[in-house]
């Protein structure tokens, strides 16, 4: 016990007198290249599943496919060639349900079907071939509750109508035929206490606010917003605390935004935070953006109309409570925050500064702690920042310095904490996408289709690298 305290002394004392040495996250190591004749096409759809990575890929042989790995080269592997050839199936809105993976997937026999996998070739199959008489049954909006996946599709009878899928062939079935005169066309999926909300229209009240408890008497519209054909057209559904947020318009205030708890009556306006853009029938421009759940408050874009542009919001539900953060870039012009990534207390998100481009910036959800990070390229040209992902209580994103090219940068959220990780490509740009965790490892794609991880730390250990390079690891 003496021997261990020492140690932690020794960590300790390094810590204090060595101010040189840097903390930070292991640095990349390629797992493999997936397609070494194209550096153009890679990797997409990436998903966890268990501590897994699937996603998409063209290896040049077997055409775009689901693939998966766990890290090595050995376990980095084609799930299962759906449709044989180089054409492949391009699976589609990848999704997890209860430790099983479901997917659109396109294959000469059936078309472009709903299709399951358990990660083994002989666990990848159909589900159900829906529309018999299409190539494509227009499948999209894979969600899931519980055990059970919803989507929306068309059967060939009904319409574009809101679906169901246990996973086996008579558990896949219609909710509801909404709009028996059309399609309903189901979209913007969100679930709250295992109900599902989506926009749909019925054919006479327009696309409105719904919601299903997946049978069809409990299918049924929240509320009529904007009565009328035209309809309210509620879109970014976002859930905070049993409380579902989004925006819509009511033919009156423009679009704006509401809540609702699932009831007519609990279905309101917030905030007409723009009285000069109240005309019916407006176009979004301007209006309320990028809905996101930060630390149980609601952040996003607005403008207000009063000339500060579109800029940085908050709400916690209320009118009063419904108010600007900061005015980024004074007068006028807008900063359009955007790319909202939440990473412990700290809201990163990319916006347009005062005589900069678009660039890094943080907020705690005040004026004063709303400061930008670092302006990785000097000037009014925006450093083109993507792909913002948390991970290790560090912030991961793709960025161009136009000295390194795009490259994988990271940020603690200081100015000097926000650094480039590795330039993949010296002779040009590596373009890493596709930022997905998967248990205490970072995956993404670069120079097309190399598949990269980034190592988390696993217990208390700790990677210390040195002014001269040196890499410590450091146990307690």
């Amino acid at each position: 016990m003496l021997s261990k305290v020492k140690s932690i002394q020794c960590i300790i004392f390094l810590f204090i007198f060595n101010s040189s040495m840097l903390l930070q996250a292991a640095e990349p190591v390629l797992i493999t290249d997936i397609n070494p004749a194209n550096p153009y096409d890679g990797i997409s759809q990436n998903i966890s599943m268990g501590n897994t990575l699937y996603f998409r890929v063209d290896d040049g042989i077997h055409g775009t496919e689901l693939w998966r790995s766990n890290g090595n080269v050995s376990s980095t592997e084609l799930v299962k060639d759906i449709q044989s050839g180089a054409g492949g199936s391009s699976p589609n809105y990848l999704t997890v349900v209860n430790n099983m993976l479901y997917f659109t997937a396109y294959e000469n026999q059936h078309g472009n079907e709903l299709w399951k996998s358990d990660g083994t070739a002989v666990g990848t199959v159909l589900v159900k071939d829906i529309n018999p008489d299409a190539a494509t049954p227009g499948i999209r909006d894979l969600t899931a509750i519980g055990n059970t996946v919803y989507f929306e599709a068309d059967d060939g009878v009904n319409g574009i109508e809101l679906w169901k899928s246990n996973g086996t062939e008579a558990g896949t079935k219609l909710v509801k035929n909404i709009n028996p005169s059309g399609s309903s066309s189901p979209r913007y999926m969100a679930t709250m206490n295992n109900i599902l909300y989506f926009n749909a229209t019925d054919g006479i009240d327009g696309n409105e606010l719904w919601k299903s408890d997946g049978t069809a008497a409990g299918t049924s519209m929240v509320k009529d917003i904007n009565q009328g054909i035209s309809g309210g057209r509620p879109e970014e559904l976002t859930i905070l605390e049993n409380t579902l947020y989004f925006t819509a318009d009511d033919g009156i205030h423009g679009y704006e935004l509401w809540k609702s708890d699932g009831t007519e009556a609990g279905t309101v306006l917030i905030k007409d935070i723009n009285t000069l853009e109240s005309v019916p029938g407006q176009t979004r421009s301007g209006g309320v953006l990028h809905l996101t759940n930060f630390n149980n408050t609601l952040c996003f874009q607005a403008d207000d109309g009063n000339g500060d542009g579109i800029e940085l919001w908050k709400s916690n539900g209320t009118a009063v409570g419904t108010t600007l953060v900061k005015d980024i870039r004074p007068g006028s012009d807008s900063s359009s925050p955007q790319s909202f990534t939440a990473v412990n207390d700290t809201l990163f998100f990319d916006a347009a500064g005062d005589g900069i481009g678009r660039e890094l910036w943080k907020t705690d959800g005040t004026a004063e702690g709303t400061v930008l990070v670092k302006d990785i390229y000097p000037g009014t040209t925006s450093s083109s920042l993507q792909y913002l992902t948390a991970f290790e209580n560090m912030l991961y994103f793709n960025a161009n310095d136009y000295t390194h090219g795009k490259e994988l940068w990271q940020s603690d959220g200081t100015t000097e904490g926000t650094v480039l990780v590795e330039d993949l490509d010296p002779t040009g740009s590596s373009d890493p996408k596709g930022l997905t965790v998967s248990g205490n490892t970072l995956y993404f794609s670069a120079n097309g289709a190399e598949l990269w991880q980034i190592k988390g730390h696993s217990g208390l250990f700790f990677p210390i690298r040195s002014s001269s390079g040196a890499v410590l690891i450091i146990s307690l």
